[in-house]
């Protein structure tokens, strides 16, 4: 008799998904056994920024677009302006 043919390209497709899933399992245990565990370097601390951190703008007005003066990064409309 004659086959369907969703149901033949559905078992095409389960197959070559099998197929798939088995070659990542494969190629995982393989990486895994091959991995060298290389010596950590000594992490120097970051150096720390001399003197305090001056305000974005000294005195006078603030923009509703500019950066706000607290130093968050955001828009001063979006910030302490509301």
């Amino acid at each position: 008799g004659q086959r369907d043919p969703l149901v033949e390209y559905q078992r095409e497709a389960y197959q070559l998904f099998s197929d798939l899933v088995d070659s990542v399992k494969r190629d995982t245990v393989k990486y895994l056994f091959h991995v060298q565990i290389a010596q950590a370097e000594a992490v120097r601390p970051a150096p720390q920024p001399q003197g305090p951190t001056k305000p974005v703008n000294v005195g006078g007005q603030v923009g509703r677009n500019d950066p706000c003066p607290c130093g968050s990064g955001k828009k001063y409309k979006r910030c302490h302006g509301k």
